[in-house]
C-alpha cells in the first residue's frame, strides 16, 4: 500500500544498487483502488471523546506496517506521543504491541494477552517492570469483523475512510522492465480504468470481484467480501456501532487525481509518501534515517500517456467526498504556533513551511472536513481579540484554499480568548494561548 512504500523502495534501492540505475526499483502508477474504511485503528469509545485517553495504553498491530501507521498520524494529528520501542512501557505514550501479521493483532485482543515490559520515564529505564495488555488493535478486514463478532467492545477510532488518501494501491517495478514494456504497463492501467468503471457501475461486476476475492484468500464466501467490501456499520456483541471493511475501486480519473494530473493539480500519492515517510524517519531514525525522494521514487509518465491518449476514459466520475456543513464530530485536533505579523492577520512567511505539512496531512485525510479555529490570549477586549482570531483564521484557510483544497471542505472561525488551553497569568501561557487549532473531523 502507498504509505508504506517510502520504507519500502529505500530499503530495496540499497539491495539493487550494485546492478546500475537501470535496474533501480520504480513506482508506476498502475493502481486498483485503495483501502476504503478496512483499514483502521480500533480503540475504546472514550478514545473518540477524549483521545488523550489512549495515553499509556497499548495498540496491538505489524510494526512498520499500514495500519500501525494509522495510528501514528492520528496520534500526531493529536498531538500524542508514541513509544517507537515495543518492548519497552511508557506510561506518557501510547505504546505498541508487536503482531506477527493483521490477524494475530485482533486475536491478541481477543484472548487477553498479556507480556512484561520495561517501564520508561523521559526515554529512560526505570528498573522497574510492568504487565501490559493489548487495549485497541490495529487491523483490516477480516480482523475488524473478528474483534467485532468475538469480543467487541472497541470502535472505529480512526480509519482509511477518514484519511482517505492514505493506502492506495501501488505497483512496483525494475525501471528498465518497465521502459522496455512502456505497451504493456500502459494497457493495464487501460484494463483497470475500465474495470474500475465497470465494478463501480454493475453490481454484477462487483459482484464477480467478490467471488475472485473468496477463491483467492480462501475464506469465506463471495457474499462475505461483497458486503464488506462495500462497508458496513453493524453492532458489535457488546451492542456497540463500529464501521467494518470498506475498499474502493479506481478508474482513470482516480488514478489522475491521485498522481496531481486530476482537475485541481493536487498530488495526493505525494503528500502520502512524504508524511509517512517523515513519520518513519521520526519514529525510527536508526533504521530510516532518509528516505527515497518522492520524484525519483515515481515515473507518472506511463499514466499520463494513456490519459492524453485516451481522453474518453475520463469520463467516469471520481469518487468524492461530501463534506457536512460544520464539523460535529471531532477524530483529531492540534494547536499550531503559526505566526502573524503584530496585531495583523499577515502569516509570517516563516510559517508557510508549517502550513504546507497542515496541507499534506489535510490531503492524507481526505474523507474529513478541516476546522481552522483562531484563539488569542486574554490581553485587549473582546472586541479586538474575536474579530483578530477570525482574521487569522481565515488567513490560514485561504492560503489552503490557494493550495488546492475546495472550499466545502474547510471551515473557520476566531474564539478570541474564550478557550484559553492554560493560565493567562505568565508569558509563556499567553503564548500558548494565542494559536491556531486545526481539527480533523465529520
Amino acid at each position: 500500500m502507498g504509505d508504506g512504500m517510502p520504507a519500502f523502495m529505500t530499503s530495496l534501492s540499497k539491495e539493487l544498487e550494485a546492478l546500475g540505475t537501470e535496474y533501480q526499483p520504480v513506482i508506476i502508477p498502475v493502481t486498483h483502488g485503495k483501502s476504503f474504511g478496512e483499514d483502521q485503528v480500533m480503540g475504546p469509545q472514550q478514545w473518540k471523546v477524549d483521545p488523550k485517553s489512549a495515553i499509556g495504553k497499548c495498540v496491538a498491530g505489524v510494526l512498520r506496517d499500514g495500519d500501525i501507521n494509522i495510528l501514528l498520524k492520528w496520534a500526531g494529528d493529536n498531538g500524542l506521543k508514541v513509544n517507537p520501542d515495543e518492548t519497552t512501557y511508557d506510561a506518557a505514550a501510547v505504546n505498541i504491541i508487536a503482531a506477527n501479521d493483521f490477524l494475530d493483532a485482533p486475536n491478541k485482543y481477543i484472548a487477553g494477552y498479556t507480556e512484561s515490559r520495561k517501564i520508561v520515564a523521559n526515554g529512560k529505564t526505570t528498573g522497574k517492570d510492568t504487565t501490559v495488555g493489548v487495549d485497541a488493535v490495529a487491523t483490516w478486514t477480516p480482523g475488524d469483523v473478528n474483534v467485532a463478532v468475538k469480543k467487541g467492545g472497541l470502535v472505529t477510532i480512526a480509519s482509511t475512510k477518514q484519511y482517505a488518501s492514505q493506502m492506495s494501491n501501488q505497483t512496483i517495478t525494475i525501471r528498465k522492465w518497465a521502459n522496455d514494456h512502456r505497451t504493456d504497463v500502459e494497457n493495464i492501467i487501460i484494463a483497470l480504468a475500465q474495470a474500475g468503471d465497470q465494478v463501480r457501475s454493475f453490481n454484477d461486476a462487483k459482484a464477480f470481484a467478490a467471488k475472485v476475492s473468496a477463491e483467492l484468500y480462501n475464506e469465506q464466501d463471495a457474499a462475505y467480501w461483497l458486503k464488506y467490501f462495500n462497508g458496513v456499520e453493524e453492532k458489535d456483541i457488546q451492542g456497540l456501532k463500529v464501521n467494518l471493511g470498506g475498499s474502493a475501486v479506481f478508474n482513470l480519473q482516480d488514478m489522475a487525481n491521485t498522481y496531481g494530473l486530476g482537475n485541481d493539480k493536487i498530488d495526493r500519492y505525494k503528500a502520502v509518501y512524504n508524511t509517512f515517510g517523515n513519520l518513519m524517519v521520526k519514529m525510527y531514525p536508526a533504521l530510516m534515517p532518509s528516505f527515497m525522494p518522492y520524484e525519483k521514487a515515481v515515473d507518472k509518465s506511463f499514466l499520463f500517456s494513456v490519459i492524453s491518449n485516451h481522453p474518453e476514459l475520463l469520463e467516469g466520475k471520481a469518487i468524492e467526498t461530501k463534506y457536512a456543513p460544520e464539523i460535529t464530530s471531532e477524530v483529531s485536533s492540534k494547536s499550531y504556533s503559526i505566526e502573524f505579523e503584530t496585531g495583523s492577520a499577515v502569516i509570517r512567511t516563516s510559517s508557510y513551511k508549517l502550513l504546507d505539512e497542515i496541507f499534506e496531512s489535510a490531503v492524507v485525510a481526505e474523507g474529513l472536513k478541516v476546522g481552522v479555529y483562531g484563539h488569542t490570549d486574554n490581553s485587549g477586549s473582546d472586541a479586538v481579540n474575536v474579530p483578530l482570531s477570525e482574521k487569522r483564521a481565515n488567513a490560514v484557510k485561504d492560503y489552503l484554499l490557494k493550495k488546492g483544497l475546495i472550499a466545502s471542505r474547510l471551515e473557520a472561525k476566531g474564539y478570541g480568548a474564550a478557550k484559553p488551553l492554560v493560565s493567562n497569568d505568565t508569558e509563556a501561557g499567553r503564548s500558548q494561548n494565542r494559536r491556531v487549532e486545526i481539527v480533523l473531523g465529520e
